[in-house]
C-alpha cells in the first residue's frame, strides 16, 4: 500500500529542494507530476477488503438478529435478558482488547462500530422486554451520546461519519419543549472538536462527515436554512479551494469543492428566478450559535488565502442578510448579477492560472444562467433547443481549445 503521508511530505519539500539548487526545475516538475498522479490513484484493494469485511460482519449480525427474532416469543424472560446482554458484553470485550493491545486503525474502527451496535441493540431489546415506549428522537438522544463518547475514545473516523448522518435524522425529528429542541445542536457542537482535529490531518472521510454535520445544523431551524445555507456553502467552498491549492489532493476526491459549487450554483439559480425563496429570518439562540460557528470557520479559511475567489465567497455568505429587507425584484436581480459575476471571476482566475477546473466552473455557471432563463415559456421550443445546442457546442469546443492552448504554453492542467 502506498505511503501517502510520505508522498505529501516529499511534495512539500520539492520547492525547498529546487530553491537550494538540489533539483533542477524540470526534474522537480516531473517528480511533482508523477507523485500527484500517485495520490490520485486510491488504494482500491485495501478499501475493497475493508468494505467486504464490514459487509460480511453486518450480514452475519443480521442473520443472528433474524434468527433470534423468529424464536423471541418462545424464550423465557431470563433467556431474553441473557441474549440482550450477550452482544453488548462481547463487543465491549473486543473494544477493551483493542484498546489494551493498541491495535491498528482498522481494529479500532471495527471495535467502535461493533460496540456502538452492541449498545444500540441492548437499549432496543431492553425497551422491548419492559415495554418502554419512545420515539426515534428518544432513541437517538440516548444512543448518540454513547456513540459520541466511543468516537473520541477509539478515535473512529467511520463512526464519526455515521454519527453525522444520524444527526440529520435527529435534527429532522426534533421535538420541542423543555430544552429538548437544543439537543441536536448540542450533540453536533460536541462532535466539532473531533472534526477539527482530523481535518488538520487532511482526512477525506472527515470532510464528508463535515458536510453531513452542516446539514444537521441547518436542519435545526427550518425557517432559517435558506439564509444560513450560503454561510455554510461559502465555508466549504473556501476550504475546498484552499486544500486544492496545496496540491495534496485532486479536486474530484474532495467533496467540499464539489458539493459547495453545486449547492452555490443551484441556490443562485433559484434566487434569480423566484419571488419567495428568501423568507423572514428570526434571530434566536440557535441561529446566533450557527452564525458564529460557520462564520468563524469561514474566516479561518479566508485568512489562509485571501484571494478574489475566497473573498467572493465571503460576499456570497453575507448576501442573504443584505437582501432580506429588500423586495423580490431585487432578490432576483441580485441572484442573477452575483451568478454572472461569479462565473466571470472563475473564468478570469482559471485562465490566469491555466486551471481548467476553474474555467469549467465559470462556464457551467454562465451556461446554467443562460439555460434557466431560456426555459421561460416566452421563447419557442425551437429557440430554446437552438440555445441548448449552441451552449453545449461552445462548451466542448472551448474546453478542447483551452486544453491545447495550455499544453502549448506548458501550463499545468489540474
Amino acid at each position: 500500500m502506498k505511503d501517502f503521508k510520505s508522498i505529501h511530505w516529499f511534495l512539500n519539500e520539492l520547492p525547498r529542494l529546487q530553491s537550494e539548487g538540489v533539483l533542477e526545475e524540470a526534474a522537480a516538475r516531473k517528480l511533482q507530476d508523477y507523485y500527484r498522479k500517485e495520490l490520485e490513484s486510491t488504494s482500491v484493494r485495501s478499501l475493497l477488503f475493508m468494505i467486504l469485511g464490514f459487509l460480511g460482519a453486518f450480514l452475519i449480525a443480521g442473520g443472528v438478529i433474524l434468527l433470534t427474532a423468529h424464536n423471541w416469543d418462545m424464550l423465557p424472560k431470563t433467556g431474553r435478558i441473557v441474549l440482550t446482554f450477550t452482544p453488548f458484553v462481547l463487543t465491549a470485550g473486543f473494544a477493551c482488547f483493542t484498546l489494551l493491545r493498541r491495535k491498528t486503525r482498522i481494529w479500532t474502527e471495527c471495535a467502535a462500530l461493533l460496540f456502538t451496535a452492541g449498545i444500540m441493540t441492548l437499549n432496543a431489546l431492553i425497551s422491548q422486554i419492559y415495554h418502554i415506549d419512545g420515539t426515534i428522537f428518544d432513541f437517538l438522544t440516548l444512543n448518540l451520546l454513547f456513540a459520541l463518547a466511543l468516537m473520541y475514545l477509539l478515535d473512529s473516523r467511520v463512526l464519526s461519519l455515521l454519527i453525522t448522518i444520524a444527526l440529520i435524522v435527529f435534527s429532522v425529528s426534533n421535538e420541542g419543549g423543555g430544552g429538548r429542541e437544543y439537543l441536536p445542536l448540542l450533540y453536533t457542537v460536541f462532535w466539532i472538536p473531533f472534526a477539527v482535529h482530523h481535518l488538520r490531518r487532511n482526512s477525506m472521510l472527515t470532510r464528508y462527515a463535515a458536510i453531513a454535520a452542516a446539514i444537521a445544523l441547518l436542519c435545526s431551524r427550518d425557517g432559517n436554512a435558506g439564509v444560513l445555507f450560503p454561510l455554510a456553502a461559502a465555508f466549504f467552498f473556501c476550504g475546498g479551494l484552499n486544500l486544492r491549492r496545496t496540491g495534496k489532493t485532486a479536486w474530484f476526491r474532495d467533496p467540499w469543492i464539489q458539493t459547495a459549487f453545486a449547492g452555490t450554483t443551484i441556490y443562485l439559480l433559484i434566487l434569480s428566478n423566484s419571488n419567495t425563496f428568501l423568507r423572514s429570518f428570526q434571530w434566536n439562540g440557535t441561529t446566533m450559535i450557527l452564525c458564529i460557528l460557520f462564520g468563524a470557520a469561514l474566516i479561518s479559511q479566508i485568512c489562509r488565502s485571501p484571494d478574489a475567489l475566497n473573498l467572493m465567497q465571503a460576499f456570497f455568505a453575507a448576501l442573504p442578510f443584505f437582501l432580506l429587507p429588500l423586495g423580490p425584484e431585487i432578490h432576483r436581480f441580485a441572484g442573477t448579477a452575483f451568478l454572472l459575476l461569479s462565473g466571470i471571476l472563475f473564468l478570469i482566475d482559471g485562465f490566469r492560472k491555466s486551471d481548467l477546473l476553474l474555467l469549467n466552473f465559470g462556464q457551467l455557471q454562465l451556461y446554467g444562467l443562460l439555460i434557466v432563463h431560456f426555459l421561460d415559456s416566452r421563447y419557442s421550443i425551437l429557440v430554446r433547443s437552438l440555445v441548448f445546442l449552441g451552449a453545449g457546442a461552445v462548451f466542448l469546443v472551448l474546453n478542447y481549445g483551452l486544453a491545447h492552448h495550455f499544453r502549448r504554453k506548458g501550463g499545468v492542467l489540474r
